[in-house]
């Protein structure tokens, strides 16, 4: 027969608190109900999109507000809607505003949206990718005295043994790297 469809998502009061919190259905194809579950926490919870995580589960992202930091949120429940794992991304006195979540075939979750600071008007795009189990996030970088000496030493460095993957494995997901440059707009 058909696959089911994929579950409706809801936000809804739920309590005399008034805390909001997540609703989900899922339904077969007739529309007759499967099983239905409630997710919530002490704070304000909105989920804004579900998607199928590829393992009969599914990934929930939205927003969620202690009173005094808005952050984004992740979850993960299994195919009977079983939670499995929950995760807040944000930093204390900025407001990260969920706009989009990403689940990619290999399991990765992205979210994405803005941030600003307390008070301020102002916005910056965030994109924030989760960890897999076991995973260490490095954070580098190199900083070259001129272009001139960075063009002339880049050959060299590439035609280093020592990092000759075939040698010896890369070390990281070359995959899940981000890296890019930067040009000086204000030089003193």
């Amino acid at each position: 027969g058909a696959a089911d469809p994929d579950p409706a998502l809801l936000d809804a009061f739920s309590d005399e608190r008034m805390s909001r919190r997540t609703y989900i259905l899922k339904a077969d194809r007739n529309g007759q109900p499967l099983w239905e579950r409630i997710y919530g926490g002490p704070e304000m919870w909105s989920a804004l999109y579900i998607e199928p995580s590829g393992d009969g589960g599914f990934v929930i992202a939205g927003g969620t507000d202690g009173g005094s930091d808005g952050d984004m949120f992740v979850l993960k429940v299994d195919a009977e809607g079983r939670e499995l794992w929950r995760k807040r991304v944000g930093t204390p006195d900025w407001d990260e505003i969920n706009h989009g979540l990403i689940v990619k075939p290999d399991g990765s979750i992205t979210l994405v949206g803005y941030t600003h600071a307390r008070g301020s008007n102002v916005n910056d795009l965030i994109a924030a990718t989760l960890t897999k189990d076991g995973e260490t996030v490095v954070f580098s970088w190199v900083e070259w005295p001129s272009k001139q000496v960075r063009d002339e030493a880049w050959p060299k460095v590439m035609q280093d043994e020592r990092i000759k993957s075939d040698q010896d494995p890369m070390p990281f997901d070359g995959q899940r790297m981000i890296y890019g440059g930067f040009a000086p707009i204000v030089v003193e």
